[in-house]
This record gives C-alpha cells, structure tokens and sequence, in this order.
C-alpha cells in the first residue's frame, strides 16, 4: 500500500513498559506512546493533520484518571539542526 507507513516500538526493562505506535496516512500522523510504571499508566496521543495538531494525555494512578487535550497550530520550520 503506497503512501502508509506502520511502526511499533516495545520495550520491557524490569517493571517498566514502554510502546509506541507510528501511523502515517497521507497526509495525517498518528503518534501513540503508552508508559506504564508499576500502578502508573501515561498514555499520550498525537494527531497532525494539515497544520493541526491535536494532543491528548491521559494518566492513571490507581482507579483515578486525568485526561488532558492540548490544540494547536503547526508552524513550519525551514532550516538545521545542529546537534553537537
């Protein structure tokens, strides 16, 4: 499939598991990263679409959970760079 791009990243260390999910169609983004650490899940969404860009967090701690939307125009960046 042209134009579709999927990747997943896992990592398990001792108590501590992180993921994250890739999704690129066209011209939207999709990033998902899931930490959790012991009782504590944090889970943050990314959504780029146009110059759009959508992003939600939602943290668990025990049976409480916060969740928290952030909106926002994407300005574009032309230039470097330079990481020494």
């Amino acid at each position: 499939m042209g134009g579709v791009s999927v990747v997943v990243w896992r990592v398990v260390l001792g108590g501590v598991s992180v993921v994250v999910w890739r999704v690129v169609l066209g011209g939207v983004s999709v990033v998902v990263w899931r930490v959790v650490l012991g009782g504590v899940s944090v889970v943050v969404w990314r959504v780029v679409l146009g110059g759009v860009s959508v992003v939600v967090w939602r943290v668990v701690l025990g049976g409480v959970s916060i969740v928290r939307v952030i909106s926002m125009m994407v300005i574009s960046v032309v230039g470097s760079i330079i990481v020494s």
